[in-house]
């Protein structure tokens, strides 16, 4: 996968997709909140291919989640990485199903047949994020909801300063 990285401060384009899907939770009768870095958060990163990895998140999440329910994303910062988290209350995802859910045409063995997918959405996260060289996890609970973190290499503001 080709990716063109340049400077990107991962609070604004996270934000941005979060308000991208403002009017989707909405309409789903969901809370979509945004929860940013308090300092900069500057990475290297293909801005598209970023905005297509929270397309892919915030899609599934608000999907997954039932009228009443919430989905909170946030960008957290240190010195080596920045950590972007979409946790929703949705139904979750069986342990079982967790190893094999970033496999091309994968969907939980519990999935809601009803609910429109290919089973690629997280596949192309994984594959993106891992172009960044960075990681992509989830942590679910079936009943409770699922977070799913990316996190990718930052340089602190004054390497990229410098060049």
């Amino acid at each position: 996968m080709e990716i063109e990285p340049e400077r990107a401060e991962m609070n604004t384009l996270v934000r941005g997709a979060v308000e991208e899907y403002q009017h989707v939770a909405q309409a789903s009768r969901l809370e979509l909140a945004f929860e940013g870095s308090p300092a900069p958060a500057h990475a290297d990163a293909d801005r598209r291919r970023i905005q297509q990895v929270m397309t892919n998140l915030l899609s599934n999440a608000i999907k997954f989640t039932a009228p009443g329910g919430r989905v909170a994303v946030r960008v957290r910062a240190d010195d080596r990485s920045v950590e972007v988290s979409v946790q929703d209350t949705g139904r979750g995802i069986s342990e079982t199903a967790l190893p094999s859910l970033f496999q091309r045409y994968v969907r939980g063995p519990d999935a809601v047949r009803d609910i429109a997918g290919t089973g690629l959405g997280l596949l192309i996260v994984r594959e993106i994020v891992e172009a960044h060289g960075g990681r992509v996890a989830v942590e679910s609970q079936v009943g409770r909801g699922s977070t799913f973190t990316f996190t990718l290499a930052r340089k602190p503001a004054s390497a990229l300063a410098a060049g």
